[in-house]
Order: C-alpha cells, then structure tokens, then sequence
C-alpha cells in the first residue's frame, strides 16, 4: 500500500504468521488476511470483473469485490509487485519484514514476489532489476535522484541498498526509520543472495514460457480453465492454491500437460493442502522446479494416497499431470 504506513505487512512478507511488531500486523488480523489473498487470487486471474472463485473465508467471491477486479479481457492487464514509482520491493521488505528476519527468508520473500507475478494471467511487469533485489536506497522518487540511486549492478555484486539516505523531499518523514536500518549491515544482501533471485527468477520465466496455460487469451478461457480450489483443507491462511485445466468441451491449451496445480506458500512454515479430489492423482513436480536452484523448492512433494502437496516455507510449488 503506497498510502499507507511501509511497515504495514502483506502476503509476501510475513503478515500472515511472521509479525513484525508494526500496528495492524500479525496473525490475529484475520480479515486482513484473507481479503490480501482473495485480492491476490484476482490479480492471477487477470482482473477479471466477473470472475467468480471461493474466497479465502470459504465464502463465493468475484473479481469485482472491492473495485479489485476492473478487466474484461487479459489484455487489458498489467500485473506487477513493484515500478518506477515508490520504493523497489526489496526496500519494501526492509520496512516490512520482521526486524531479525535471516537474509536467506529475506531473499524469499522477494522470489515468491516474483513467482505470483510471473505465474499469473495478463501481463507480467517486472521492475528493472527486481530479480537483482534491486534497493534504491530507501528512496520513494528517484525521478530526480541521479545514478547514485538508481544504480543497477549487473555483477551481481551489490544491490544499492543503504548508499546514502535519499533526498528529503518525498523521504524526510521516514528517515527516523530508514537510518536505523541502514546501520546493520546484515541486510545488506551479498552476491550468493543476488544470484539466487536471479536464477530463480529465470526459472519462473522459464515455467511461464513452458505452457500455454499460464498465458490464457480470452476472458473466457480464463473463466473455463483457471480456479481456486476452495475445499476446507484447502484453505489454508497464507496459502494460495490455484489450478490449471482444459476441462471437457473447452478446447486443449496445452496437450502436453493434464492439468496445473500451484501452490504459493506465503507462510515461514512449511505447509500441505489436501483434498479428497487430489487422491490417486499423477501429479509430479514440474520438471524445471523437480532441477531448480533452491533446494527448498526441489523439497515439494505430492502425496497421491493423501492426495496432499506438501510445499515448504515461503515458496512456490507448480506440479503437472500428463
């Protein structure tokens, strides 16, 4: 929320069961929770205006709720967690992340971030060096900032973050907060953390570019092929499941793959969501996670006689059936 305090937690970074002491953070925020998750599951769907799922309170929900969902089509969309305007997302994680929050979590809040873009209907908009963990130094504007803010390394050997306080004009009101956090140099992500996102983030692109079904055309299809399954074991807070078919009658996307299921754990523990309509199912992890870098996304598993995914910590999970 660029309007509201920065500190203010949301799916990616931690508001779910990570706390960070900020007002209006936390577990017991229920509501809050769920409405971020069904304003997510919009969003995946392409903003669409009619789309109709179960929100995350059990309860039938449509992209319309809230003004959330504005679409006709996917065309009309463009999907983004961070742009030019206000703070990167890896400074947002620093206001918002709990205080003693380890890089390595730090590092994925930022790849789920990347994952909920990248898997989602419509366009996908990645701000320039999103995947470098790009930091701007705190800085909310830097129409007017010059190089020394908007610097983008390609070595992967520094991210910008905490070079200098920024301009007071659009940042004096946070300084008090911003020049604390300046001055632990344990948030200041290393190379290893850079090229991790990096990595991780082609393979994203990569999983997009992989089936037709992540880029649904019409309105239509996305109505057709794209839900969220609502099952009470489902429904898990922070947790976001979504699936990917060619039902009977609505043509092949994609003849190469069954049938997508996605999980996006939002959540610092490890997860499973089951339901009787998974059992004795041929899901597999996807092949380019089953190779990927992260070992924790390497780690998910399906569980056919349970019919349970079982995806770790703050990651995202796509498995296949043929």
């Amino acid at each position: 929320n660029p309007f509201g305090d920065r500190r203010e937690q949301g799916f990616t970074t931690g508001i779910t069961d990570d706390p960070n002491g900020f007002s209006g953070s936390g577990a017991g925020d229920r509501g809050k929770i769920e409405g971020g998750m069904d304003r997510i599951k919009v969003g995946l769907a392409g903003n669409l205006t009619d789309f109709a799922f179960v929100g995350a309170s059990g309860q039938p929900a449509s992209g319309g709720a809230n003004g959330v969902g504005y679409a006709k089509d996917p065309q009309e969309v463009i999907n983004y967690a961070a742009a030019h305007d206000n703070e990167t997302f890896w400074d947002k994680i620093a206001y918002a992340a709990p205080p003693s929050l380890a890089m390595s979590e730090r590092v994925r809040m930022q790849m789920l971030s990347l994952a909920l873009v990248g898997l989602g209907q419509g366009i996908p908009f990645f701000h320039a060096g999103e995947e470098m963990l790009r930091s701007k130094s705190m800085d909310a504007d830097t129409y007017n900032s010059g190089d020394w803010f908007n610097r983008l390394d390609f070595t992967l050997a520094t991210n910008n973050f905490a070079v200098g306080l920024p301009m007071a004009d659009k940042n004096r009101e946070r300084w008090s907060i911003i020049k604390p956090l300046f001055s632990r140099a344990e948030l200041k992500p290393g190379s290893a953390d850079i090229q991790a996102c990096s990595d991780y983030f082609r393979e994203i692109l990569a999983i997009r570019k992989s089936s037709p079904l992540f880029r649904l055309r019409t309105a239509d299809d996305i109505r057709r092929k794209l839900s969220f399954p609502g099952g009470a074991s489902a429904r898990v807070p922070g947790v976001i499941v979504m699936s990917l078919s060619d039902p009977a009658g609505a043509g092949d996307t994609d003849p190469t793959v069954g049938s997508l299921l996605i999980v996006f754990n939002g959540t610092k523990a490890d997860q499973t969501v089951a339901d009787n309509s998974w059992k004795g199912g041929k899901y597999t992890l996807d092949p380019i996670q089953a190779a990927s870098s992260d070992s924790r996304t390497r780690a998910s598993s399906y569980d056919a006689g349970k019919g349970a995914f079982n995806v770790p910590a703050r990651t995202t999970a796509v498995f296949r059936t043929p």
